[in-house]
């Protein structure tokens, strides 16, 4: 394949990773629109450029249930309670995501779809962090009382999501052996995981750290990725400790200080990228697990002493149980695709002040929405996802982009059992980015 060849193919796909990530995240029903119809011409392209691929893609247990899901949403709009055309719009979302896993695992892999992931987290981490010293939103936001990130997403959590899924990346280039990729990788990991502290979300910081361990035990032999993920850790919670959490209300002393941290990431990279060998991937799996366990644990206990901390669930638990009280009033055909705050809105008035649109679970959601046949075809992704993750990392033939990709395969629908992110286009597409690179990888040779 020329280079010309594979540019015209990443065309269209890039342009819907760019419009779903940019233009709000995904959000709005403009912006999914246009996602829709440019995740389709990208798919188009596949299916004439490499019709193998594209096959092979599209027959793929993880897109058939998301198809099947697009399709039972997309019924609910000849018995909605609400409008049909949210049916219909909420059903070619999903579609999207279909076409840009199609369009993904038919071009080459796994170095470029790597790329995608980085240069939007970097992106949207720094759009955040302006806004944040700015106080300026919707690109950051207050809430309980402190200035968070939000980037592009508008909402830090989805943010934080972005930025652990990109952090294999980012610690691949840091132990890479040439310097001019070693230095930006390291700085680059650093930047996401302080990102994501920043954010304060507990969800987020417990992925990061999944995504940090998964990296570390399953990259290649002989790669010193643990040394580095170890010192990022250490600098991020360091850079967070100087800034309390807060980099709008720190002082331009403080946040200069903020910075110094990252000096040791640099070090760790271009010292580790000049040793011919690691120490033993275990001993350093159990050291970067240690690590991120208790980062996890000091945002968990932080958030206790915040004004949101006064329920530990935020607010989930008497959300979920207003969502399956209404769920079982139609647990067959559901209330319709985007009715969850119409329907629940009564019921969520006893168990909280303010109703939300989202059920912050989405089998909950979909059930409330679509319905029993909704609720499984979101079971059956969730196994689907589940099997394919285990197929590409178990031995004898592990992928060999696992350990780049696998994260942020997996971290999307673990933030989706206690959050929203599948509301925000953004989020989904650069998972199914990764997604088609994974698949993509596996067929390729070598």
């Amino acid at each position: 394949m020329t280079a010309g060849g594979a540019a015209w193919r990443w065309a269209p796909l890039l342009a819907a990773v760019a419009v779903a990530v940019a233009w709000r995240g995904g959000y709005t029903d403009d912006a999914r629109g246009v996602v829709a119809a440019l995740a389709g011409l990208a798919a188009l392209a596949a299916v004439a450029a490499a019709p193998e691929a594209a096959g092979r893609a599209a027959r793929h247990p993880i897109v058939l249930t998301l198809a099947a899901l697009a399709a039972l949403t997309a019924l609910t709009a000849a018995w909605t309670t609400g409008a049909p055309s949210d049916a219909a719009r909420d059903a070619a979302a999903i579609l999207a995501l279909c076409a840009i896993v199609v369009a993904a695992a038919s071009v080459p892999a796994p170095w470029a779809h790597a790329g995608v992931l980085l240069v939007a987290a970097v992106g949207s981490a720094i759009a955040g962090l302006a806004a944040t010293i700015a106080t300026s939103e919707p690109l950051a936001l207050n809430l309980c009382g402190s200035w968070r990130p939000s980037g592009p997403f508008e909402y830090p959590p989805a943010l934080a999501l972005v930025c652990a899924g990109a952090l294999p990346v980012a610690l691949w280039a840091a132990t890479e052996r040439r310097r001019a990729l070693a230095a930006p990788g390291a700085l680059a990991a650093w930047l996401l995981v302080t990102t994501v502290a920043l954010t304060a979300n507990r969800t987020g910081v417990g992925l990061c750290a999944l995504a940090a361990t998964a990296c570390v035990a399953l990259a290649p032999r002989g790669r010193p990725v643990g040394p580095v993920a170890l010192a990022t850790i250490v600098a991020a919670a360091a850079s967070a400790v100087v800034l309390h959490g807060d980099l709008a209300r720190a002082g331009d002393g403080a946040r200069l200080v903020a910075l110094l941290p990252a000096a040791v990431v640099v070090a760790a990279a271009l010292r580790a990228g000049g040793a011919p060998k690691s120490a033993a991937r275990a001993s350093w799996t159990v050291a970067v697990v240690v690590a991120a366990l208790l980062a996890t644990a000091a945002v968990v206990l932080g958030d206790r002493g915040s004004p949101c901390g006064a329920d530990p669930s935020h607010g989930r638990v008497g959300l979920w149980r207003a969502a399956l009280h209404t769920a079982v009033q139609r647990p067959v055909q559901g209330f319709g695709a985007g009715t969850f705050l119409a329907a629940t809105r009564e019921r969520q008035l006893k168990e909280r002040p303010v109703p939300t649109r989202f059920a912050h679970d989405l089998p909950l959601q979909e059930w409330v929405e679509v319905g029993l046949g909704g609720l499984l075809a979101v079971l059956a992704w969730y196994g689907a996802v589940a099997t394919t993750l285990v197929r590409e990392i178990a031995p004898p033939k592990p992928n060999g982009a696992a350990w780049l990709l696998a994260p942020a395969v997996a971290a999307f629908p673990l933030a989706n059992l206690l959050d929203w992110p599948w509301a925000l286009t953004g989020t989904g597409a650069l998972w199914a980015v990764a997604l088609g690179g994974l698949l993509a990888c596996r067929e390729q040779p070598g």
